[in-house]
């Protein structure tokens, strides 16, 4: 039994704002391969400070051009169409969503969200048998939401938390399941219910839900949950975990089967490579946020 039952208060949670019309834009682009160089220009341009910011990170990750972007077209030339409109979808969603904590964690929230979406996307790349109909992009987008709900026990349920941390750490449990004894839901429940609140699509959803337990995911989607679940691991295991869930780990022989990383298609020396490369993605990631904010 819970210590404070929190299921029957999710009805809240539909109060709160939807995301900005920019952001639903960029989510609608994101999943499109049609999109014109102009459309997503313009898109952008309908944000100011949006603009500005994809233009700071352009220079700030392009340091050897020797003339600086000076448009949002400029930065979509440099750095492609896709990475653009990927990077507009995380920097529109870090702005639009409250801050209830310190900026440094914050921003390390999002450092993590980021570093497991890229790490998602990097999977479906390398696995040797992507199923059919899904797109690194769609990971992308699985893998950027995958912990809102941890944003949403901490603007919503902050009194709680540090019942749900001591009892983790007591009992060496991960935090999800300290949720489910305190709250009697975790925060992979909590963020499927905001992102069904913002019309999200089913995958992020089901990924949203199940990425502590895949086995809980709706069977059409459970690749999807699968691999933002290895990627939450793989980025974890450098210690960058987010809002105090960081749980670095070894990714042994046992883990390697636990996260059934060689059932999506991916070898060892694959994951060795991809964990190698988190490490640089994880700079790129907080050198993106701190230009940024």
């Amino acid at each position: 039994m819970a210590v404070h039952d929190v299921k029957d208060s999710l009805d809240c949670l539909d109060a709160l704002p939807p995301l900005p019309a920019v952001v639903t834009r960029l989510l609608a682009c994101l999943g499109r391969e049609d999109v014109a160089l102009d459309e997503l220009d313009d898109t952008v341009k309908q944000d100011p400070i949006l603009a500005a910011r994809i233009l700071r990170v352009s220079n700030s990750v392009m340091q050897g051009a020797r003339v600086p972007a000076r448009s949002t077209r400029d930065a979509l030339l440099r750095l492609g169409l896709v990475e653009v409109r990927r990077l507009a979808v995380a920097l529109s969603v870090t702005s639009a969503l409250p801050v209830a904590r310190h900026a440094d964690e914050y921003r390390g929230f999002w450092q993590h969200s980021l570093g497991v979406a890229w790490t998602a996307q990097e999977i479906a790349r390398r696995v040797r048998t992507l199923p059919s109909g899904i797109g690194p992009d769609e990971l992308f987008l699985a893998g950027l939401f995958h912990d809102i709900g941890q944003l949403v026990l901490v603007n919503r349920y902050p009194t709680f938390l540090g019942a749900v941390r001591d009892l983790a750490r007591e009992q060496e449990i991960r935090q999800f399941e300290a949720e489910m004894v305190v709250l009697g839901v975790d925060h992979g429940e909590l963020g499927a219910r905001v992102a069904r609140h913002w019309q999200m699509p089913d995958f992020v959803i089901e990924s949203v839900r199940a990425h502590h337990q895949v086995d809980r995911a709706w069977e059409p989607f459970r690749w999807h949950a699968a691999v933002v679940s290895a990627a939450d691991f793989l980025y974890s295991a450098q210690g960058l975990g987010d809002l105090g869930e960081a749980y670095p780990l070894e990714l042994t022989e046992d883990t390697w089967e636990l996260l059934g990383l060689e059932a999506l298609g991916l070898t060892r020396e694959d994951s060795d490579a991809l964990s190698r490369s988190v490490a640089e993605e994880a700079t790129r990631c907080a050198l993106i946020l701190g230009v940024t904010r």
